[in-house]
């Protein structure tokens, strides 16, 4: 998925699927700029010394989104789903043994970067889960959120 050829909305169905996939971060929308904030935890602080969003999310929940990650099981999904997708059948065992196996998460993670089917995961991964972020928006949004996401623009801007 190459991220200069996204249009606005794809873009923020794109950021909202990478929060989606942070299991260990604090994320959320801002409703009013449509910015997605990925925070490192509850009180975060940027390299200028300036506290970050974390905070101001929480003190405003009418104006911040909070965007809860993925299950393990769904994120394990993703995985299984992947494999299938996988022409090399030696490779597609390899996959398939990693998630059978124990810390199914870490095996299957150091196998897709240490072979050849790294960029390939990553394009279902980012695929999957910008699909998952669209039926999260559906499903948590206002209307009034819902409206100012379709008022995106849905093609990409040639500048």
């Amino acid at each position: 998925m190459n991220l200069l050829h996204l249009s606005k909305r794809e873009r923020f169905y794109f950021d909202v699927g990478e929060a989606l996939s942070m299991s260990n971060m604090r994320c959320f929308i801002n409703e009013e700029t449509l910015k997605v904030e990925i925070n490192s935890g509850e009180y975060d602080f940027d390299v200028t010394g300036e506290e970050d969003t974390a905070q101001e999310a929480l003190d405003n929940p009418d104006k911040f989104l909070p965007v809860e990650p993925v299950s393990p099981r769904e994120a394990f999904s993703v995985m299984a789903d992947f494999v299938e997708t996988v022409k090399d059948k030696h490779m597609q065992q390899r996959l398939t043994d990693a998630l059978n196996g124990r810390k199914p998460f870490a095996n299957f993670n150091h196998l897709v970067h240490t072979t050849n089917v790294r960029e390939q995961w990553f394009d279902f991964k980012n695929r999957a889960y910008t699909e998952m972020a669209k039926e999260w928006i559906e499903e948590n949004a206002s209307q009034e959120l819902k409206e100012k996401i379709k008022a995106l623009p849905a093609v990409r801007n040639v500048e």
